[in-house]
């Protein structure tokens, strides 16, 4: 074969390579424009991302399956978009950078929304809105928020929580502590390692029903959690789908069904 023949044989094959790439670079562009939406029903498969531990919003039974009130709403999710569910468990700080990285379509995991968390994952219109209170043992000395806010004062909380930020203009003389679960925050109450956590008033009642009186809650309430379904920023028909999801959810009394439920009583909202 001649130059002319080697340079055109090269030159036929750079020309297959660059259309090979060339039409890999489109399908990766198709694959992202596609959204989350309509991967999901072709897929038939709903990524959600969630935590363990954390009754009765998320646990794991005896048999080793995942349940809970977050549960059972991804269960639902999936159901109407007839796609089976892929729970991946993740730890409380690994919830939003899941989300940022598209290992999961949605986290289900009691994330409350914060304007701080806002600008870096979206959220759905809420379908629970829970009172939050310090929590501390019945016997304990503290009766108002003004008795936690003392230096002599430490309030534990769980990684990935957002109290970092809210407990310092509620009581700003405590010391905080961080936990890698809420199960471990709690058991540093009993054991009195800390003077108080933070709970919504359902959970602590639902303690209290296993161990009459251990636990008493300081009211008012901190704040009033705002919780909705996750998903990463910029999938704007994925988030339209979701927010329209949950609104029919709550409306069509589905919610207040789970919530009583899992939670014994009272209202989602």
């Amino acid at each position: 074969m001649g130059k002319t023949g080697i340079r055109m044989t090269v030159v036929g094959i750079v020309a297959i390579l660059g259309l090979v790439v060339l039409a890999s670079e489109r399908g990766q562009v198709q694959a992202q424009a596609q959204g989350t939406l309509q991967k999901v029903l072709s897929t038939h498969v709903l990524t959600v991302g969630t935590i363990s531990g954390n009754p009765p919003w998320e646990y794991v039974k005896p048999d080793g399956e995942l349940d809970g009130y977050d549960i059972a709403i991804a269960k639902l999710i999936a159901h109407d978009l007839g796609a089976k569910v892929n729970f991946v468990q993740t730890s409380g700080a690994g919830r939003i950078p899941a989300l940022q990285t598209h290992k999961v379509d949605i986290v289900m995991a009691e994330l409350d929304y914060s304007p701080a968390r806002a600008q870096i994952v979206a959220y759905t219109s809420p379908y629970t809105t829970p009172g939050l209170y310090f929590t501390v043992l019945s016997s304990a000395p503290y009766h108002t928020l003004e008795d936690l806010n003392k230096p002599t004062v430490t309030l534990g909380y769980a990684l990935g929580g957002d109290e970092a930020q809210i407990w310092p203009t509620v009581v700003p003389k405590a010391k905080l502590q961080a936990f890698t679960t809420v199960a471990d925050a709690l058991e540093a109450v009993r054991s009195q390692k800390i003077a108080a956590t933070g709970e919504a008033s359902f959970f602590v009642a639902q303690l209290n029903a296993k161990n009459p009186g251990q636990f008493r809650l300081i009211t008012p309430p901190y704040i009033r959690a705002i919780n909705g379904i996750a998903l990463a920023h910029g999938d704007f028909d994925w988030w339209l789908w979701l927010d329209r999801w949950v609104y029919n959810f709550v409306f069509s009394g589905e919610d207040q069904k789970l919530w009583s439920q899992y939670m014994g009583g009272g209202s989602p909202f």
